[in-house]
């Protein structure tokens, strides 16, 4: 199943991949999204990029077909991430909770600038997440990428509201 969630904000891209670093930012988007994120590895590659191991664990119950064949009452899963700061970008692999042969989700984070003067940005999550799991298999998709959707639109609510304060911060 394709996925693709985009979330449009006031600021420069750059300034948004930073807040992306920023621990306090961070820690809201993950309270408002309810999932907690966990780095268990980290380490630069020979070509520069950023790794990053993630461990994710969303505060929502699973549905009950999915809670059964995940054997979990709660999505949890490894995100391997390759980070490109200089582009704004990252492709990320997750890990699955069930056998790979069966599982496999692949994709790219990316903050575009946007407007004439590129004052606004757009983020991007494209990926693919496919479960051969026969007769449930598509249900299963549709609970991981739903979750997904849910998880970056309460995170975009999140960033909204950081920005609006920002801009409304006194300047010394």
């Amino acid at each position: 199943m394709k996925m693709d969630i985009r979330h449009k904000f006031p600021c420069a891209a750059k300034h948004l991949w930073n807040l992306t670093n920023n621990p306090v930012f961070v820690a809201g988007t993950d309270e408002r999204a309810r999932v907690e994120k966990t780095v268990v590895e980290e380490s630069t590659e020979p070509d520069g990029r950023r790794f990053q191991r993630v461990r994710f664990t969303s505060r929502v119950p699973l549905t009950p077909v999915a809670a059964k064949l995940l054997n979990a009452s709660h999505l949890t899963y490894d995100q391997l991430q390759w980070i490109k700061d200089d582009d704004l970008y990252l492709d990320w692999e997750v890990l699955p909770p069930i056998s790979t042969k069966r599982f496999k989700a692949v994709g790219e984070y990316r903050i575009l600038p946007r407007g004439e003067n590129e004052e606004s940005c757009e983020r991007v999550i494209t990926g693919n997440i496919d479960v051969g799991v026969p007769l449930v298999g598509r249900r299963i998709e549709e609970t991981v990428v739903n979750e997904i959707r849910r998880s970056y639109d309460l995170a975009a609510e999140f960033t909204l509201e950081w920005l609006a304060n920002e801009s409304k911060a006194p300047t010394s």
